[in-house]
Formats: C-alpha cells, structure tokens, sequence
C-alpha cells in the first residue's frame, strides 16, 4: 500500500483542501449535509452508541464535529496512516465505524486489506460513502487522485466479501433523469441484531437521501 500511502501523504502536506477538517462545519458541504452527528444520535435510540472511529479521517474534521456537538451521546477517534497525528488506529471497541470518501483512494490491490481491517475491528456497523466519479486534483506523478474509480455492484461486492448485511443507496442522475452514479453510500453489518440501528443511521445521512442532479456545464451536482 505504500505507493497509495505516499501519494496520500503528499496530498495532505502540499494541498491543504485535501480532507481538510472545516468541511464539516461549512454549511452546504457535502461533509457537513451528510449530517453524521444526527444519524448518531438517531442510532442511539435503536441501539447504544458510545464509540465511533472514522476510518481515514483526513485532518479529523468528522471527529471534531461529533465531539463538539452535545447532542452526540459518543466519543469519536481518528485514524489516517497519511496523517501523523491520526497515524495510530486506537486501542478500541467500536460501535460504528466511518469511511467517508476514503475508499476510492485505496489502490484496487489494497482494497480487499482495507475492508479487512475494518471488519477486524469488529464494529456494530459500518458506514461508507464512496465518490464513483474521478477526483478534481492529482496525485504529483499526474495520477488521478481517486485511485480507485468503479461501478457501485462492484463496490457492493467488495463490501458483501466481509460483511453479510450490506444495505447500500446510490445517488446521481442527468437533469433528464437518466441514471449517471456520482456516490455509493451504506452500512454493512455481520449481525442483524445491528440492522435497525444502521438503517436508522442511513435513513439520517441527509445526502443520501437527495436526488443528486449532475450539471455537465458546471462538472457538479444540485441535490433537490
């Protein structure tokens, strides 16, 4: 993974919009309409939430939200090996683990080590938000940033390898309605006893509930 691991590095050092921690509270961001501390706390009702970890956690801007926000009855921890101050994963049980537009860049080589370290840590559930289109910004040797573009079945089934429940939405379509994928979101569980709890927290991720509207002219997407 060291050739993904070091690209993400650079990224983080020469580009500070690169998972930048602000993203999270800059209202109409899609980091910050993801809406995570309320998909918590509804989760809670289901189930008790008590510790969360973001699964490459960029600067830590999800963990600061949830931590600052008193509605959140949970402790949220980092872990991002292209970040020092995130570098070690945490010595924990978790109770929802998160990876938010993290995935995509994992090399296809490296994808299946990732999942498996995430089932190993034994979550309750898992929450994943994966960008299916190429990134804006490039890695220096002139890669594309997201390593890793591809269709969401092939997602699912990456996902469906380590986890027996996986329930996933997909969003994006042309202003003719005609299907164009722009993000994969979902949970994945290996108990049912946790399925309420993580539709729950789905049915709570605001975004992943929004017809995403993608304007050629403008290379983006209104959600409506």
């Amino acid at each position: 993974m060291s050739n993904f691991l070091e690209a993400s590095k650079e990224l983080h050092k020469k580009n500070s919009s690169f998972g930048k921690a602000s993203e999270y509270n800059t209202k109409g961001s899609m980091k910050h309409e993801l809406t995570i501390p309320l998909a918590v706390a509804a989760a809670h009702q289901v189930q008790p939430i008590q510790h969360i970890l973001d699964h490459g956690c960029g600067k830590g801007g999800l963990v600061n939200a949830i931590n600052e926000d008193t509605s959140v009855p949970a402790k949220a921890y980092g872990y991002d090996p292209a970040v020092t101050e995130f570098s070690q994963l945490p010595d924990h049980p978790f109770d929802i683990i998160t990876s938010i537009d993290v995935l995509e860049h994992v090399g296809r080589e490296n994808i299946g080590e990732t999942l498996k370290e995430i089932k190993t840590l034994d979550p309750a559930f898992f929450f994943f938000c994966i960008d299916l289109l190429p990134a804006s910004k490039k890695t220096s040797d002139k890669r594309n940033a997201h390593f890793l573009v591809a269709p969401s079945d092939w997602w699912a089934q990456q996902i469906k390898s380590y986890f027996k429940i996986v329930t996933a939405i997909e969003v994006g379509e042309m202003p003719d309605q005609s299907n164009y994928p722009i993000h994969l979101f979902g949970c994945a569980t290996n108990s049912i006893k946790n399925f309420d709890a993580m539709t729950t927290f789905l049915r709570n991720v605001r975004v992943a509930n929004k017809n995403w509207i993608w304007n050629p002219t403008q290379g983006g997407a209104t959600l409506r």
